[in-house]
C-alpha cells in the first residue's frame, strides 16, 4: 500500500554522443522522496555531483509546507522514515509535524545534502538534447528571478501532490480571510483548552470511517533499548510493516469482504463509544471500509461532546463570504504518472552512471502495458467500490495514486524489470547493451517471499507465492 507521494520518476531516453553536462544527477524537489534518493546515491554510489531544485527554504516537502495545528502523521514514526536512517528518539509512536520535519532535516545535514541544494527555486522546463545525450534544465530563482541553465545527464521528479492545495470551488472562496486543513486534527485543538474557541461550527461533507489512535510518549528506557540493543529497531519496525501487510488483505473486493465487514463493525463500536448519539448518523461512513483513507482519532470524537462546537452533516455551504466560517477542507492536486514505472529509478542511476556511459528508453508498449496492468488491478480493489477518494480520478476513473498490491511485491518490481521493454545503449558507439542477468537476487528475492508468506499461512505459499515468482522469473 504504497502512496506515489513518496515516489521517483526519472525520464530517460535518447542516444547519441557523449556529452559535457555540469551535474550527473538534478533532482526537483528536497521532500521525503528526492532527499532519499539524494542520500541513496551518495551511500551506494559515492556520487556527489548532483543538485536538487527546491521552491521553499528548508528540506522537508509537505512537513514543511503545512504548518496548521495538529498536522501530524498517521503512519507510526519508526516505520515512516528512511531505513537507512533509522531514529531511535521518535518522542511518540505517530510525531506531529515539527518533530517530522526536523528528522527530515537532520538526515539532509548528516550526509550533507543541504550543500547540494538550490533553495527558493523551481524548474521552469527541461529539454532533452538529443546531440548531446543531456537534459537541460531552466531553472527559476523565486528571490532574485534570474533564470539559469543546468545541464544533467539524469533528471528525476520528485514533486510530491501533498503541498499544493487545490482552491475551493464555491462562490465566494476568493473573499474569505484564512485558510484551511484537516479537520480531524484541528477541531480538537480550536475547540479545546487552553484556548477554546467560543463558537465552532463544522460543516462535514463525506463520513469516514474513524479509528482509536493510541498515541503513548516512548519512555527513556525504550529509546535507550531502540539505540542500544541490537535490531531491536529493525524488529520494530517489521512490526509495523507487517500490520500494515496485514490490513493489505482486507482490501480485494471480494476476498477481502468478510475483513472489512468485521474492521467496519469495530470502528462503528469505537465511534459511538465515544461521540455523541446526534452526531452518529453524520460520523458513521456508508461506503466500504478502505474506500477512503481510515482517520486516526486525535481526540476528535471526544471534542464532539463540547457545548462550543457544532457538527452540521446535512446543510451543504452553497457560498462562502468575507467573514463565514466553512468546510474548507484542504484537497490536493493529483497529478497523473506516465511513462516509464517510477518505482526502478536508483537501479537505472546505476546503469546510466557506470561505465560504459549509458542512455536508458523505456519502450512505449511496454509502459502501457505497466499501466494496464496498474489500472486492471485497481479495479479489484475496494478503492473502486463507489466512494469519492484520493486515489481515483473523478473524471477518468483511473486509480493514479496508489499501488494495487502488497508493500513487498512492490519492493521486488523495484529490483526486478523485464530488460526487454528497455533499450541500452552505449553513448560512445550508439551500440546496443545489455545488462547482466541478477540470478543472485531472484535467488535472494525467492527467500524472502518465503519469509512473508510465513506472515501470512500456507495457503498464501502455496496459491499465491507461485503465481508471483512466476511473473518476477519472466522479467528476467
Amino acid at each position: 500500500m504504497l502512496s506515489a507521494n513518496s515516489c521517483w520518476i526519472i525520464y530517460l531516453t535518447g542516444v547519441k554522443p557523449i556529452m559535457s553536462f555540469d551535474t550527473e544527477v538534478l533532482i526537483i524537489g528536497a521532500g521525503m522522496s528526492g532527499l532519499g534518493l539524494a542520500v541513496q546515491i551518495i551511500r551506494n554510489y559515492g556520487i556527489r555531483n548532483f543538485e536538487l531544485i527546491e521552491k521553499s527554504d528548508d528540506v522537508g516537502g509537505t512537513w514543511l509546507a503545512n504548518t496548521y495545528p495538529g498536522c501530524g502523521c498517521d503512519v507510526a514514526s519508526h516505520f515512516y522514515s528512511y531505513s537507512f536512517a533509522l531514529n531511535p528518539d521518535w518522542t511518540r509512536k505517530y510525531s506531529m509535524r515539527p518533530e517530522i520535519q526536523a528528522y527530515f532535516r537532520s538526515v539532509a545535514e548528516q550526509y550533507r545534502v543541504v550543500d547540494h541544494i538550490r533553495f527558493h527555486s523551481v524548474l521552469e522546463k527541461a529539454v532533452w538534447k538529443d546531440l548531446d545525450n543531456v537534459w537541460e534544465a531552466t531553472v527559476l530563482d523565486l528571490q532574485t528571478k534570474e533564470r539559469i541553465v543546468r545541464r544533467a545527464k539524469i533528471l528525476v521528479s520528485s514533486v510530491g501532490s501533498l503541498s499544493v492545495p487545490k482552491a475551493c470551488n464555491l462562490p465566494g472562496a476568493e473573499t474569505y480571510q484564512g485558510n484551511g486543513c484537516s479537520a480531524t486534527q484541528f477541531v480538537p485543538i480550536m475547540a479545546n483548552e487552553p484556548s477554546p474557541a467560543r463558537k465552532l461550527t463544522q460543516f462535514g461533507r463525506q463520513a469516514q470511517y474513524l479509528a482509536e489512535r493510541q498515541n503513548p510518549y516512548y519512555s527513556n528506557t525504550f529509546k535507550a533499548v531502540m539505540r542500544y540493543v541490537p535490531l531491536a529497531m529493525r524488529l520494530y519496525r517489521a512490526k509495523f510493516y507487517y500490520e500494515m501487510e496485514r490490513d493489505w488483505s482486507g482490501f480485494d473486493i471480494e476476498t477481502g469482504r468478510n475483513i472489512r465487514q468485521d474492521l467496519a463493525k469495530e470502528n462503528e463500536a469505537y465511534v459511538k463509544s465515544m461521540a455523541p448519539p446526534r452526531c452518529w448518523d453524520a460520523l458513521i461512513p456508508k461506503t466500504e471500509i478502505g474506500c477512503k483513507r481510515k482517520v486516526l482519532d486525535t481526540d476528535y470524537l471526544k471534542t464532539l461532546w463540547r457545548d462550543n462546537i457544532e457538527l452540521v452533516a446535512n446543510d451543504p455551504v452553497e457560498k462562502i463570504t468575507e467573514t463565514g466560517v466553512i468546510n474548507f477542507t484542504l484537497r490536493l492536486l493529483e497529478p497523473i504518472l506516465k511513462s516509464l514505472p517510477s518505482y526502478q529509478s536508483r537501479s537505472f542511476i546505476r546503469q546510466i552512471l557506470a561505465p560504459p556511459p549509458t542512455t536508458v528508453e523505456v519502450k512505449s508498449e511496454a509502459a502501457m502495458a505497466d499501466f494496464r496492468w496498474t489500472q486492471s488491478a485497481a479495479k479489484k480493489l475496494v478503492w473502486a467500490s463507489g466512494c469519492v477518494n484520493w486515489a481515483v480520478d473523478p473524471k477518468t476513473g483511473l486509480n493514479n495514486m496508489m499501488y494495487p498490491d502488497w508493500q513487498f511485491m512492490y519492493w521486488l518490481r523495484s529490483i526486478f524489470w523485464k530488460k526487454h521493454d528497455f533499450v541500452y545503449r552505449d553513448e560512445r558507439t550508439g551500440g546496443e547493451v545489455r545488462p547482466g542477468s541478477g540470478k543472485v537476487t531472484i535467488w535472494l528475492a525467492t527467500a524472502g517471499a518465503l519469509a512473508c508468506g510465513a506472515y501470512f499461512g500456507r495457503d498464501w505459499i502455496q496459491v499465491e507465492l507461485p503465481q508471483r515468482l512466476g511473473e518476477l522469473i519472466t522479467r528476467g
